[in-house]
């Protein structure tokens, strides 16, 4: 399902799918990086308002509450126009996700 993955300006990870929209776009994804993850934490997984922007794009009639349903019927939670969801970590992997934040943490000591 992942097709390419790189990191934005240094703070965001982006996360390119293999789903592809109506107008031949593909879905991408965000992990954004300013939060400090330690072992244990919930990654937080968004959209960053990319799908209502599509719709904004394609003309399509889209209210917040179309969003709202959106949300709902996937089990996301919405911010804003962002859709996004939590991933648990397995203890010990946020290093291997981002190898930044074991250097920082690393630096620290």
């Amino acid at each position: 399902m992942i097709s390419n993955a790189d990191v934005i300006e240094g703070a965001t990870i982006r996360i390119e799918t293999t789903l592809v929209r109506s107008n031949g776009t593909y879905v991408d994804l965000f992990i954004d990086l300013s939060k400090r993850y330690q072992d244990g934490d919930t990654i937080i997984l968004s959209d960053f308002g990319t799908t209502w922007d599509y719709n904004l794009d394609a003309d399509k009639p889209y209210t917040e509450s179309t969003l709202e349903y959106v949300a709902q019927s996937y089990g996301l939670q919405l911010d804003g126009r962002a859709l996004l969801t939590d991933i648990p970590q397995i203890p010990g992997s946020v290093g291997m996700i981002f190898p930044s934040s074991r250097r920082r943490r690393n630096e620290i000591r």
